[in-house]
């Protein structure tokens, strides 16, 4: 009898072990599942970077290829430059200037920043950046909370890609969106 009441028990460990067994395979097999989808899709992004590294490589390559055309542009920048100063400083003027070389481009930004404001025959001269479009409409989606902070003389900075900074009790918020920048003012008014 005592043989009969163990042979259950082994039976149903058995069972239970199996029954272990097979829970675990398939998790493994989701596991091996997920990880092999992600390995995808960061391979397919790994795709995609290499291929926009390439394009911008290749049109480095050509701007350098563009030096001699450098001489017609300064040129033809300081005939535009002379149209400026004829036309009288009532009018607001908008002139773009197209930089060889990425670093000299950062550095007018970063000098105009620190100069700030640039007088020409007591006329305010300002910089701006060109971003792409997108980037345009996400930092626009800004502007309400802007008055709000400027209402509220709340010391703030656009940051590229689309994201603000607010200078608030000495610190610095960094924003990514304008809800986030909501929130935060509903804080400073509880």
């Amino acid at each position: 009898m005592a043989g009969e009441q163990e042979k259950p028990t082994l039976k149903s460990a058995m069972k239970a072990i199996r029954d272990s067994h097979n829970e675990l395979s398939a998790k493994i097999d989701r596991n091996r599942t997920d990880l092999q989808q992600s390995l995808a899709k960061i391979e397919q992004a790994q795709t995609t970077l290499f291929e926009q590294v390439q394009e911008m490589e290749t049109r480095v390559g050509a701007n350098e290829d563009n030096m001699v055309d450098a001489v017609t542009r300064i040129t033809t920048m300081e005939n535009e430059i002379k149209l400026l100063k004829t036309r009288g400083p009532d009018k607001t003027h908008h002139t773009v200037a197209k930089f060889l070389n990425y670093r000299q481009r950062e550095m007018v930004l970063r000098l105009a920043r620190e100069k700030h404001p640039l007088l020409l025959d007591d006329n305010r001269i300002s910089f701006y950046p060109d971003y792409s479009a997108e980037t345009q409409r996400n930092m626009l989606a800004y502007n309400e909370v802007k008055k709000k902070l400027r209402d509220k003389n709340i010391e703030y900075a656009s940051r590229y890609p689309a994201k603000l900074r607010v200078r608030h009790e000495g610190a610095f918020k960094l924003f990514s969106s304008p809800a986030e920048v909501e929130n935060f003012l509903r804080t400073l008014e509880d």
